[in-house]
């Protein structure tokens, strides 16, 4: 009798799952080494800020494994740093580890981020490593992806949930994983952003010596795409556009998609591609040109950029974050690190920063050690903090890098002067960031901002960015022997929008208004009998004008007070909006 191809077939795999077992089982592990905080290195971590907490998810680690090479296992914590106040990265408790429930997918390369109430997870392929508990078991990892299934951590609540995200009511669906593309968040506007990548699934197995099974479809049926996905949590909806297609590109993976800070409100914000692979050449992205995205008129541009001698070599795999001058006359994207096949034996270790709207690239002269796969974010708007990352360069898996142990794998960037720290000042605002002079060297201004290089040097090369940064540009320009008031640099913060406008007008109604009343206290004092005649009595205090006082003439000197705009709320903070420039 026949057996029946099928029983075959499970009962080859039942034996190579007894014999995969049996070799598992005499993988020493040592347990001490499995606390999180403890771990030999880590790569493809992800991380994300709310609150000047920093969000660690995703990505590998790698084990001690007693005596022997350490082994890659998948992160399956949420780690979070502290930044709320002054403190040394040497501190211990600055690093906290929670475990991520096996029901949420562990991925790495997709979509992380944060806001004030929330954790959000979305996309990304699975992580081939084995997960591996506190007490050393090898546990099954969990694939629960569906397309545009969105993976959410409470921080209040202290509890993971996941929810298929709203689909678009026209055009192209997510229905499909996405990962290994561009993600970025704008914070101001509250909405997230993934681009171009691929929609590979991953991999998966059970232990360290066993060989992976590919999740959903295997590698080579894996294709680039050139989408632009837009998640609005408020609606909890997506959206799925065709990018520019004579500007964007198909399957570019591992870039970078950053927002500038200072251009972000609720109608919009200014985001910055640039870097990355195509999949399918395996080349590497130019550095001499960047794409432009307007998230109000969803709208793309592409525009060179200027350097003096050779510009950064092209990468994937690195980090960038970007802080604006504290009048947004300036917007500064810093990069670091990365890879290509020209970062043999090692990763890169340079760090560079693109000055916009210039567009002029600037080279920063300090040792940074050489890292690929490190997951970076920014605290307190002056700090980059960078996680993990390993040494070796191009198509290495990192296993013969040394460990990395050193403030538990986090490190610090001060953005203003240009040098890594172990020393954190706490978030305030005479910490905020202030332009570095060997930025404002090149671009003109000082360090609170009032850049004379606003343009790049053979000009925007379309109207539309012409257009587009005129609108972005500061309200008030300063001199460059001039200081900022303390204020400045909170109220300057966002971009052009509706409510900029509407702002602007209202402001203009109070100034109109404490003009008048400025004019009658005049008259009051100079010209008593016109005021009898108009029968205006002295105030028994201060006028006010909603609350406000108004610009009386105290022993000799006049008082206007500030004219702010009203506030809104962005991620639990207050911003103020903009008036149109001119």
């Amino acid at each position: 009798m026949r057996t029946p191809f099928s029983t075959l077939i499970v009962f080859v795999f039942a034996c190579l799952s007894v014999s995969s077992r049996s070799a598992s089982t005499d993988y020493p592990v040592n347990v001490d080494d499995l606390d999180p905080l403890k771990e030999c290195k880590r790569r493809e971590v992800k991380l994300a800020q709310s609150d000047n907490k920093v969000y660690m998810y995703g990505g590998q680690s790698w084990v001690k494994n007693g005596t022997e090479k350490p082994f890659q296992i998948t992160n399956h914590y949420l780690r979070i740093a502290d930044f709320t106040s002054a403190r040394n990265l040497s501190d211990r408790s600055i690093l906290s580890a929670k475990d991520i429930p096996g029901n949420i997918t562990i991925f790495q390369n997709g979509a992380f981020w944060a806001d004030s109430r929330k954790v959000y997870v979305a996309g990304g392929d699975v992580n081939d490593e084995p997960w591996l508990s506190r007490q050393g078991q090898f546990l099954p990892s969990n694939f629960t992806y569906v397309g545009g299934t969105i993976f959410s951590y409470d921080l209040d609540a202290d509890e993971w949930t996941s929810e298929p995200g709203v689909q678009p009511n026209s055009g192209f669906r997510v229905n499909d994983t996405f990962c290994c593309g561009s993600f970025a968040y704008n914070a101001g506007y509250g909405k997230a952003y993934f681009y171009s990548g691929n929609n590979g699934a991953g991999a998966r197995k059970l232990y360290p010596d066993t060989v992976p099974g590919y999740v959903g479809r295997p590698d080579e049926e894996v294709i680039g795409n050139g989408n632009l996905l837009t998640f609005d949590p408020g609606s909890f909806r997506w959206s799925n556009v065709t990018t520019d297609e004579p500007l964007t590109t198909i399957g570019t993976e591992n870039g970078q998609f950053v927002f500038l800070p200072g251009t972000t409100s609720p109608s919009g914000g200014i985001g910055i591609l640039l870097g990355g692979m195509h999949r399918e050449t395996k080349d590497m992205e130019s550095m001499r040109k960047v794409l432009v995205y307007d998230s109000g008129t969803d709208s793309w541009y592409g525009q060179a950029t200027t350097v003096e001698g050779d510009p950064p070599s092209g990468r994937w795999r690195f980090c960038a974050v970007a802080a604006s001058a504290p009048d947004n006359s300036s917007h500064n994207i810093y990069i670091y690190a990365g890879e290509s096949p020209n970062a043999q034996p090692d990763a890169y270790s340079d760090m560079w920063i693109l000055s916009i709207p210039s567009f002029h690239w600037i080279h920063i002269d300090v040792y940074s050690p050489p890292r690929k796969a490190l997951g970076c974010t920014t605290v307190a708007e002056r700090y980059m903090v960078t996680y993990g990352g390993i040494k070796l360069g191009w198509d290495k898996e990192g296993d013969e890098d040394e460990c990395d142990q050193e403030n538990y794998g986090l490190r610090l960037f001060d953005l203003s002067n240009l040098a890594w720290t172990s020393w954190y000042e706490g978030p305030s605002a005479t910490n905020a960031f202030t332009v570095p002079k060997l930025v404002y060297d090149v671009i003109g201004g000082n360090e609170q901002g009032g850049a004379t290089q606003t343009t790049p040097k053979e000009g925007f090369e379309t109207a539309g960015l012409t257009s587009l940064f005129q609108r972005s540009s500061p309200t008030i320009m300063y001199s460059t022997t001039s200081s900022l008031p303390t204020n400045t640099a909170i109220t300057s913060k966002t971009s052009t929008n509706t409510g900029a406008i509407a702002g602007g007008v209202a402001g203009g109604v109070v100034g109109l208004t404490l003009v008048i009343t400025g004019c009658l206290c005049f008259m009051k004092r100079r010209i008593p009998r016109l005021v009898d005649a108009f029968k205006i009595s002295a105030p028994s205090g201060p006028n006010e004008v909603e609350g406000q006082p108004t610009p009386c003439e105290v022993e000799g000197q006049s008082k206007f007070p500030p004219v702010v705009s009203a506030p809104y709320e962005v991620d639990g903070q207050s911003r103020y909006p903009r008036e149109l420039a001119g």
